[in-house]
């Protein structure tokens, strides 16, 4: 079984203005959020805006079969998380 992305995190400085951004000039409905995080679900995909006292940062979530270890960084520093637990969701 392929690798799927089931879920992209962006940890960042300025979440009530990436909010805004999103829902004025992009017409996203955001249908959950708190204070300190709020998702856009597209086509199975979510993406979730984290705020973040660091600099900005992306982290994946993967579902795989074929990978033996949870936590991986990329050659961008990407930090990849593997769900080991099949195809449930991460929240």
């Amino acid at each position: 079984m392929a690798s799927n992305i089931i879920s992209v995190a962006l940890r960042t400085q300025k979440l009530s203005a990436t909010k805004l951004f999103f829902e004025n000039n992009l017409g996203f409905k955001i249908k959950e959020s708190s204070y300190k995080h709020f998702v856009i679900h597209t086509k199975g995909l979510r993406v979730v805006f984290i705020e973040s006292e660091n600099e900005f940062n992306v982290e994946l979530y993967v579902d795989s079969k074929t990978v033996n270890h949870t936590n991986l960084i990329d050659p961008n520093d990407i930090r990849i998380v593997v769900n080991c637990f099949g195809s449930e969701s991460i929240h």
